[in-house]
């Protein structure tokens, strides 16, 4: 009878050794699959920002070659003013005399001036990549 008892207990013992055993795996298997959920669940959301920023910064290069293609436009369309009042001066001063050639020249240094501001913002602007390079 004892050795039927100590059987039992050992047996019983082993049982609940091996539930303990399994449930403890399977927590450790559970503890594991919700620790990647979460880190999933994390780079889900780092990507949707990021995908924010992307778009941000996408609208904003936009609008900047709009602007420098503006301004390119504006100094073309200045300097060719600036030509055609020197141009103008230039028949003035020449109809009386001498008078005034100071002023064609400093009009044409400023139109020079000009000329290169602009060249070197057109190059600017046509050096900027349409798609941001990764």
């Amino acid at each position: 009878m004892y050795n039927l008892i100590k059987n039992v207990m050992y047996y019983t013992t082993l049982f609940i050794i091996a539930v303990t055993d399994f449930f403890i795996i399977r927590y450790r298997i559970v503890k594991k699959y919700l620790y990647a959920l979460y880190n999933l669940l994390n780079l889900v959301e780092r990507i949707d920002r990021m995908s924010i920023n992307l778009e941000t910064l996408t609208a904003e290069v936009t609008r900047v070659q709009t602007v420098q293609a503006s301004a390119v436009t504006l100094l073309t369309s200045l300097t060719k003013e600036l030509e055609q009042i020197s141009a103008d001066l230039a028949v003035k001063s020449a109809a009386s005399a001498t008078e005034g050639t100071n002023d064609v020249s400093a009009l044409n240094e400023l139109i020079d001036k000009l000329k290169v501001s602009t060249d070197v913002l057109a190059i600017a602007v046509a050096t900027v990549p349409d798609k941001p390079q990764v």
